[in-house]
């Protein structure tokens, strides 16, 4: 019993020590924060006066220089005090301009303090004047945290789910408008589907207006295409006649060089057609235009020189053979002409 007894009072001595050094230790802690809180008070207020004399000091340096009589120097005049505050505003934005992210704010704070009053070299105003930079720098914090991040470039997991939900809403769009392929179908169907939610009625008129509009454009470019393709096929057969009509009653072998060539300069009329419906569609500007005639006229000069180069080389062997054919008949009507006689002679 008695050992029990000295267990516990050793242990209640143990836990009043134990007390005891933790409230030393927070008086301790207290003293030291008010000893710092203290010096940070003097050395801003010993901050702000070696300041006010620097300042002091180049007010003064300024006035003897502005006073100075030197030939090349103006005296300076006196500024009031819009000029003196607009010369102290460029001089604030200088200081904020070397400055970024909290460290910048920070200054803006301390200006702003200045401002209003909450002098840095007052103790007074100490406690106020920290709690008001203390929250304008909360803020701004919680405002950069609350600003949308810069989202980075897509993985190729996420680029393939993009791919296949965009071919997936193509798809769908394609089953729901079947044969109505127009641009006002088309903007009606993502009404219907919720993809302009965000606008107003207005703007839904306005987009299918330009949707009926761009129809009819697309409506008279296919009419004209159409007619083209008419015009086209009529100048082919017309150009087919005329082919068959060059060197009629000159001989077969001229006829058809004449068709060869009227081919040949079909095929690269045809080509520059197709360059000048590019050109009014749009489709080429008009330096491309220009040149893509300057090549069609260049090989199709080469074209007819090497098709009569041909002809030329063709025409020895024509005459050869003509010789020969000569040569041929006329032994076989000598031939003939002996045979003859000697059955008469017979």
């Amino acid at each position: 019993m008695l050992n029990w007894r000295e267990k516990s009072r050793s242990v209640s001595q143990a836990l009043e020590e134990n007390e005891r050094r933790r409230n030393d230790l927070i008086k301790e802690r207290a003293w030291r924060q008010n000893a710092e809180y203290q010096s940070l008070v003097n050395m801003n207020g010993q901050h702000t006066e070696f300041n006010r004399l620097l300042g002091l000091g180049n007010e003064l340096l300024r006035a003897r220089q502005g006073l100075t009589n030197s030939p090349l120097r103006i005296p300076q005049a006196t500024l009031d005090n819009k000029q003196t505050d607009a010369l102290e505003k460029s001089r604030r934005e200088l200081e904020l301009s070397r400055r970024k992210g909290e460290e910048r704010e920070r200054l803006r704070l301390s200006y702003s303090a200045d401002d209003l009053g909450f002098a840095s070299n007052d103790p007074r105003y100490q406690t106020s004047r920290q709690e008001l930079i203390n929250n304008g720098l909360e803020e701004w914090r919680n405002n950069q945290a609350n600003k949308p991040q810069k989202k980075g470039p897509k993985s190729d997991e996420e680029k393939a789910v993009d791919t296949y939900d965009r071919l997936i809403k193509q798809q769908k769009e394609q089953i729901a408008l079947e044969s109505q392929n127009t641009e006002l179908a088309k903007v009606k169907y993502q009404v219907s589907q919720g993809e302009t939610l965000d606008i107003s009625q207005s703007q839904k008129a306005e987009l299918m207006r330009n949707a009926a509009l761009i129809d009819q454009v697309k409506l008279r470019e296919q009419l004209r295409n159409y007619e083209a393709n008419l015009a086209d096929s009529n100048a082919s057969s017309r150009a087919a006649n005329d082919a068959e009509l060059l060197g009629y009653g000159q001989g077969t072998r001229f006829r058809e060089r004449m068709r060869e060539q009227f081919n040949i300069r079909k095929e690269f009329e045809e080509k520059n057609t197709a360059l000048l419906r590019q050109r009014q569609a749009g489709e080429i500007d008009e330096t491309f235009y220009q040149e893509g005639l300057a090549l069609n006229k260049r090989y199709l000069d080469e074209r007819l020189r090497d098709q009569e180069a041909y002809y030329s080389a063709l025409m020895p062997s024509a005459v050869t053979g003509q010789r020969v054919c000569v040569k041929v008949l006329r032994t076989g009507l000598t031939l003939l002409l002996i045979t003859h006689l000697s059955l008469l002679t017979w």
